[in-house]
């Protein structure tokens, strides 16, 4: 019975209206084709946030021979083209504009302001700094001693102006 109310109200261009039906119909007996159904009023109605709502359940529970299934397919694919951000972008997979995500990638809370980020120590309170500079004034000690000991010049054990005893026999 509200098929036929929904029917009649689609043909007629009262969307809403069969959108009132299809929701009836589909509680009574959740057929796959009245999501279908529901989806595509929506689509006409200019809805295409809800349009695509649709096709998406439609295509979660219709079976993979469903006959209406390649078109659903395709009208959500249209559909989602029409959704946009508010910089005019299209809207992502996600339903989540960039310009509404954080820095961290959550979504912005209502008042819009993100929490603050991760605070920003200088590069001398890092680790990895000191690490560095404690490596580089190694390397620069043990460089200058090999350098400092390789160019000595060889000096003998006895100092000039001794004379040595070796006596003979």
């Amino acid at each position: 019975m509200y098929d036929k109310i929904a029917v009649r109200n689609f043909s007629n261009g009262q969307y809403d209206e069969s959108l009132c039906a299809l929701r009836a119909a589909y509680r009574i007996n959740p057929l796959p084709r009245f999501l279908y159904n529901s989806a595509r009023a929506h689509q006409m109605a200019a809805r295409p946030k809800e349009a695509v709502e649709m096709y998406t359940r439609f295509l979660k529970v219709a079976p993979l021979d469903h006959p209406d299934r390649e078109d659903a397919a395709r009208h959500r694919v249209d559909q989602r083209k029409l959704l946009r951000c508010p910089d005019g972008s299209v809207m992502p997979e996600t339903d989540i504009c960039p310009a509404q995500l954080c820095f961290d990638g959550s979504p912005k809370p209502q008042g819009g302001a993100c929490p603050p980020g991760p605070e920003k120590r200088p590069v001398y309170k890092q680790w990895w700094f000191w690490t560095t500079i404690a490596g580089v004034a190694v390397g620069a000690t043990v460089t200058g001693l090999a350098v400092g000991l390789s160019n000595r010049p060889q000096s003998s054990a006895i100092p000039d102006g001794v004379s040595i005893y070796s006596p003979t026999f």
